[in-house]
């Protein structure tokens, strides 16, 4: 069984908006499965890698066998997962983390994982606009 952080996702602007301390975004706690959440990495991957190389072309085999030992360690707890989108609700192609991780979540068998859904608002006379999460 693998522990999460909830109230973290390990970046300190993301855990301010978590917090609430930060205006002009929105945060949204989701559970999903390891293979959509992998998607959603591959398609950011993919947005910044504009070479057609496959997303397992860039993992790193110690690093999956370290966090394999480590998430079975039921003593350890991992920060949740994120993604984040603009204004108009898509995905930051900035943005990407978390593919050993999910290699390892899916590889572990786990049927679902944590993961924050942050988004910045639209700013309207003085007023943010919060838009529809499209997840």
């Amino acid at each position: 069984m693998v522990k999460w952080n909830l109230t973290s996702v390990g970046i300190a602007l993301y855990d301010s908006i978590i917090r609430g301390n930060e205006n002009g975004y929105s945060a949204k706690l989701t559970w999903m499965t390891p293979s959509k959440f992998y998607k959603f990495q591959k398609q950011l991957f993919d947005m910044r890698n504009k070479n057609g190389d496959e997303l397992m072309n860039y993992l790193d085999e110690g690093i999956i066998e370290t966090l394999t030992e480590q998430m079975s360690d039921p003593s350890s707890i991992f920060i949740s997962f994120y993604l984040s989108r603009d204004e108009q609700g898509i995905l930051e192609p900035y943005e990407q983390e978390g593919r050993h991780r999910i290699i390892v979540a899916k590889k572990l068998g786990l049927k679902h994982v944590p993961v924050w859904e942050f988004q910045k608002l639209k700013r309207e006379n003085n007023n943010y606009q919060q838009e529809k999460y499209i997840l």
